[in-house]
């Protein structure tokens, strides 16, 4: 959301009703029992027709250009791809990629021996736009981007150019979203369509080569008896998932096709942001670097092997605590749009004042109204958090009263209590993964890939603050990603020091 957006939920604690750009009413919600009703009752509150339509521009038939019983299919179909047993079994892959980028990294400090420090600037959010790239690549498809030795891919390059196409934010691709027709007539006089078109081929067809070769794959292991021997990435799991559906759950192939970029998108652009703004974090906050540095380098007893184990590092309090903070602080996600299908009532979890001097504690709602969750202010609300809920602080998260750097605890208003636990639902009571139906299916695999590689990369180097850092602001397009004033792309400048040259 944007500064004025928060500043208007701060106003109104969280529930606020105003005509937006589109000059439609819209109810703007950061009330955590009415976030639940409405993210719990899809078939009343649905996302709009033009958003979806942008969606599928990029995504086809994928997941998240989907509604209803498609969505509905499609999730069932890929749960068994983000288990726990799932993620814990793609984890080598984490390993084994972070410690790529930390090779890499020291390989260039060691080449600038003849300075007088052995330093490097880095923008962080490139660095770990190709390591997240090689993760989902090898976890996702047993497909290698190469992103972290310099090369570029074929899918990463179509993916880029569908993407640019798509959202040329020209008064054609307004058109577009609104009326259907305007991209099929397109297709014979826009050249913007027609590149558009052009690259959705593209993509297409990459897409369809990896489903092919996945199956291909599991034929020769089935043929060998070794399937589940085999590397188990997300789409070879799919699949199998969908070999074994009901009739009823089947999903075709040019909706596992479709799951391709889908997979991509969200493999990639939210941890490169969410770690950039972890390296944000510790360089602003030296203290926090340390504490986490002398956890990972002097780990408790239960997670002594973290390095080679997810289940170890899992046992780490402070990398724990440090995740969440990332996540809570510096959510990727802003916002969450819907449109109201019937007239209702939205409950909330306390009374309010009406601009005409009542008071309610559930609002009414019109067919055609628009609706939009809040999701980065519950995450930053002082309601909830307390006085220092826009501070960067680890420590709120330590939940055990023996920790060295206990604090605690949560607030009661985020956690609850044991009998009622009337806090905020989501992962660890945060809006960034979303809640309900349309929860992302990934977090696990997200959060798992974040603790690897910033564990791997702060045990091995010492991070300090750029002075372009004062110029970083987040622009949101889709998810929230770190930008400096001045600069060009996506950025987030860093100092990088090995270890043992700080």
């Amino acid at each position: 959301m944007s500064p004025k957006l928060l500043e208007l939920c701060n106003d109104f604690d969280g529930v606020w009703y105003a005509p937006f750009i589109n000059r439609r009413p819209t109810l703007v919600i950061g009330d955590p029992e009415a976030i639940s009703y409405v993210l719990n009752n899809g078939q009343t509150y649905v996302r709009a027709q033009a958003q979806m339509r942008d969606t599928r521009l990029v995504f086809g038939d994928g997941l998240v250009a989907v509604d209803g019983e498609q969505h509905r299919r499609q999730r069932k179909v890929i749960g068994p791809a983000f288990t726990a047993v799932a993620v814990e079994g793609m984890a080598s892959v984490f390993y084994e990629k972070a410690q790529v980028l930390a090779d890499v990294w020291a390989q260039k400090l060691r080449n600038t021996a003849g300075q007088e420090t052995r330093r490097m600037e880095i923008n962080a959010y490139r660095e770990f736009e190709a390591l997240s790239l090689d993760i989902i690549g090898a976890a996702g498809f047993q497909y290698d981007f190469r992103m972290l030795n310099g090369q570029q891919s074929e899918l990463n390059d179509v993916f880029v150019n569908v993407t640019k196409s798509a959202a040329t934010g020209s008064v054609y691709a307004s058109l577009r979203s609104h009326f259907p027709w305007v991209g099929t007539l397109g297709s014979f006089f826009s050249q913007e369509q027609k590149t558009l078109d052009k690259y959705k081929r593209h993509i297409w067809r990459v897409s369809k080569d990896l489903v092919d070769n996945a199956k291909s794959k599991m034929r020769k292991q089935d043929s060998k008896g070794t399937r589940k021997s085999g590397q188990r990435d997300i789409l070879s799991l799919l699949i199998e998932s969908n070999t074994s559906a009901t009739a009823k759950d089947h999903l075709g192939d040019d909706e596992i096709i479709s799951m391709v970029p889908t997979f991509l998108s969200g493999g990639y652009d939210n941890n490169a942001s969410e770690m950039s703004y972890a390296l944000f974090a510790l360089t602003n906050f030296p203290e926090t670097q340390r504490r986490l540095r002398k956890e990972l380098l002097s780990p408790p007893a239960n997670g002594r092997v973290w390095r080679e184990d997810l289940r170890s590092l899992e046992r780490l309090p402070y990398l724990d605590a440090v995740a969440k903070e990332t996540f809570r602080l510096y959510s990727s996600a802003h916002s969450l749009p819907r449109t109201v299908a019937r007239d209702d009532f939205i409950p909330l979890s306390k009374t309010i004042q009406l601009r005409d001097g009542s008071w309610v504690n559930k609002i009414p709602i019109s067919r055609g109204d628009d609706v939009v969750i809040a999701q980065k202010w519950v995450n930053v609300a002082s309601r909830f958090w307390g006085p220092a809920a826009d501070v960067f602080k680890p420590e709120r998260w330590i939940e055990d009263p023996g920790h060295e750097y206990y604090e605690g605890g949560l607030p009661h208003a985020v956690a609850g209590d044991r009998e009622s636990w009337k806090g905020l639902s989501g992962w660890s009571h945060l809006m960034t993964f979303s809640i309900g139906p349309r929860n992302c299916p990934g977090y696990k695999m997200a959060v798992a890939e974040f603790k690897v590689g910033l564990a791997v990369l702060v045990s091995r180097f010492d991070f300090t603050r750029h002075k372009a850092m004062d110029e970083v602001y987040g622009e949101v397009q889709i998810v929230d990603r770190p930008r400096v004033r001045g600069r060009e792309g996506y950025c987030m400048p860093c100092w990088v020091k090995a270890l043992d040259e700080s």
